[in-house]
């Protein structure tokens, strides 16, 4: 799994990049609608929006993180397979290892 270090500012490396986290109070996708997080290999960005619990953007965290490591392999899951994964994976009890504080989250 990807490791964070909170010295870099809410950092993850996926396949040795980093990528910084961003916890936003909207994300947006590129029509404009509401979502719960992004990943952008481009700006080595994952935004997660502030409006989830805990546990959603802990979730939304794993499903971004997924879709970094299918950019970094050219697995090119789609998003339905990224979804199924990252779903799979956080029931079985798989974490981010991301500490959200209150102030970044609704309270669960």
């Amino acid at each position: 799994m990807p490791s964070y270090d909170p010295a870099k500012n809410n950092t993850v490396i996926i396949v040795g990049f980093p990528y910084r986290i961003l916890v936003e109070p909207v994300v947006r996708n590129h029509l404009d609608e509401p979502i719960e997080g992004c990943f952008d290999p481009d700006k080595a960005l994952i935004s997660i929006s502030k409006a989830s619990t805990t546990d959603m953007m802990n979730e939304t965290l794993l499903h971004e993180i997924l879709h970094g490591v299918s950019d970094a392999t050219q697995a090119s899951l789609t998003e339905d397979q990224v979804y199924r994964i990252s779903r799979a994976l956080y029931a079985s009890g798989v974490r981010p290892g991301v500490v959200f504080g209150k102030k970044d989250c609704k309270k669960d």
